[in-house]
């Protein structure tokens, strides 16, 4: 989140993307990380269309 508080919006959301892939890839759907990163992407999707 520190790219988007640094005006980096695109590199936030690619930044986010990537580590949701993974973490789903290798911790799985459910795991906690996973659930997180899905978060942290939501919030930067609703942040960047304010």
């Amino acid at each position: 989140m520190w790219l988007a508080e640094l005006g980096e919006n695109e590199a936030a959301q690619a930044l986010a993307e990537d580590t949701l892939t993974r973490r789903r890839r290798v911790l799985g759907e459910d795991h906690p990380n996973t659930l997180r990163s899905a978060k942290q992407l939501e919030e930067l999707a609703e942040d960047g269309s304010a």
